[in-house]
C-alpha cells in the first residue's frame, strides 16, 4: 500500500509563537486536544470562530467518515504538520471531507489531484469530478457531470445516487430530473429512488413535480402516499397530482386530429338479409321423395363461438358450430360448382 505524506510549514512553524490557549476539537465524540494556534492555522473555520469569540475553548463537528483512523490522522497533523495516510479511495474520501469542513485548502487540494489523475469521466468517478468542479468554480466540467449523471441515471449505482444527490442539494437534482438528457429504466424506480432521499432530507419533496405519475404503478403511488401521511405533505401532493393531470390532458389534446369527415363516414354499414323467403305454401306433415344429389361444401363463418373454425367443414353428427352472438354475424356457403 502507497503512503501518502506532505508537510505544512505554517503548522510547524506555529510552535515557535506565543500560544493563546488551547483548544478541543469533537470529531464524531472523540476528541482532538491541540493548541489554538494550531488549529488556526490548519482551519479557516475556526481561524473566523477565534476572531469572533477569542475564548473559544471547543469546536464540535459530525463528519461523514469511512476510516477509524482519519481522526487520528488530523490529530497527527496539527501537531506535527506531516499528513500522512493510506492511499486508497476511503482515505482520500475522509481527507476530502476534514478538508471541506474545516476550510483547508491542503487537504482540498490533496484529494483534487487525486481525482484529476484519470482525465475522462466515469461512473466509478462522476459524482467526485463534480464535487471538485464547484469547489474550483468550473462551470465546464460541471456541466458535463450533470450530463454524464443524467444520460447515466439508469445504471448508476442507487446508494452512490441517493448519497450523493441528498449531499449536493435541491437545485442539484432538480438539474439531472429537468436535463434533457436524462436516461432511467422506469418512472417506479426513479420515484422510489427519490423516495429514498426524501426519507433523509424532507426538503427534496417537492422534486416530486418533475415525476411522470401517469406512468406509476400503484403500489408506487401507495409508497408516496404513506410518506406523505407521515410528514403532513398532503397539500404538496394534492398540488402535484393536479398538476400531473392537467398535464396528461393537455398532452392528449395536443395528440387528438379532429377530422372534417361526418360523422356517418365512421358508421358501420348495415349488412342487408342476404336470404328470400318463397311465397310458395307446403305441407311440413307431407312426405315427398325429390331428387337429390349429395355435396359437400365449404363454409366459412364471420366468428367462432366455441371449439374450432375447421369444425363447420367437419361433416360429423357429433360436432356442432356457433357464430358468436354479435350483430350481424353469418355464415357463408360455397356453393360454386353446384348451381348452374
Amino acid at each position: 500500500m502507497v503512503q501518502i505524506t506532505k508537510f505544512c510549514k505554517e503548522l510547524k512553524r506555529v510552535g515557535i509563537l506565543k500560544e493563546c490557549g488551547r483548544l478541543n476539537i469533537n470529531i464524531n465524540d472523540r476528541i482532538i486536544k491541540t493548541m489554538k494556534s494550531s488549529a488556526v492555522c490548519f482551519s479557516d473555520l475556526i481561524q473566523e470562530k477565534c476572531i469572533n469569540d477569542i475564548s473559544i475553548t471547543s469546536y464540535t463537528a459530525n463528519l461523514n467518515l469511512k476510516c477509524e483512523d482519519s481522526i487520528d490522522i488530523l490529530s497527527k497533523f496539527l501537531e506535527t504538520g506531516k499528513l500522512e495516510f493510506q492511499e486508497d479511495k476511503e482515505h482520500y474520501h475522509d481527507i476530502f471531507e476534514i478538508g471541506k469542513h474545516f476550510g483547508n485548502q491542503l487537504f482540498i487540494q490533496v484529494y483534487s489531484e487525486h481525482i484529476k489523475l484519470d482525465k475522462s469521466i466515469t461512473k466509478e468517478n462522476v459524482f467526485q469530478k463534480y464535487e471538485i468542479s464547484v469547489l474550483e468554480n468550473d462551470i465546464t466540467t460541471e456541466n458535463e457531470c450533470i450530463d454524464f449523471i443524467s444520460s447515466h441515471l439508469y445504471c448508476l449505482d442507487d446508494n452512490d445516487i441517493i448519497e450523493n444527490f441528498t449531499k449536493n442539494g435541491y437545485e442539484f437534482c432538480e438539474k439531472i430530473l429537468k436535463s434533457k438528457e436524462l436516461k432511467i429504466d422506469n418512472e417506479d424506480h426513479l420515484s422510489l429512488l427519490l423516495l429514498a432521499i426524501c426519507k433523509r432530507n424532507d426538503t427534496f419533496f417537492d422534486l416530486f413535480r418533475n415525476i411522470k405519475f401517469t406512468f406509476c404503478s400503484r403500489e408506487t403511488y401507495d409508497a408516496i402516499y404513506n410518506f406523505t401521511i407521515e410528514h403532513s405533505f398532503e397539500t404538496v401532493l394534492l398540488t402535484i397530482y393536479n398538476e400531473t393531470l392537467k398535464n396528461y390532458h393537455s398532452n392528449l389534446r395536443g395528440n387528438i386530429e379532429i377530422s372534417n369527415e361526418s360523422i356517418s363516414s365512421f358508421e358501420r354499414p348495415i349488412i342487408k338479409n342476404q336470404f328470400t323467403i318463397s311465397n310458395n305454401s307446403f305441407d311440413v306433415n307431407e312426405t315427398k321423395l325429390v331428387d337429390y344429389k349429395e355435396i359437400k361444401m365449404g363454409f366459412t363463418a364471420s366468428s367462432v363461438y366455441n371449439e374450432s373454425l375447421s369444425d363447420i367443414n367437419s361433416y360429423r353428427d357429433d360436432v356442432d358450430f356457433y357464430t358468436n352472438n354479435n350483430a350481424n354475424s353469418w355464415i357463408q356457403a360455397n356453393l360454386k360448382g353446384y348451381i348452374n
